[in-house]
């Protein structure tokens, strides 16, 4: 039993991990690319930060859900 909480525990780190790991990649990778699209939007950079920030803040509290073998777009 405590062999079998031992090893549980041990996946949840290694999947706390690899969606840690998949946000930072994401963040790195689109960040600019979101911070741009939302100053066109918005015509205010700091109304962009503000909009960016919520959208990778939503992207975090969703990442536990996504199904991490699918493709961005």
């Amino acid at each position: 039993m405590v062999d079998d909480r031992a090893e549980s525990m041990e996946h949840i780190d290694e999947r706390c991990d690899e969606v840690i790991r998949t946000f930072d990649g994401i963040y790195d990778r689109y960040r600019k690319a979101v911070f741009v699209y939302a100053v066109s939007m918005l015509r205010d950079e700091r109304l962009a930060e503000d909009a960016v920030q919520e959208v990778f803040m939503t992207l975090a509290r969703k990442m536990p859900e996504l199904d991490m073998d699918r493709e961005i777009r």
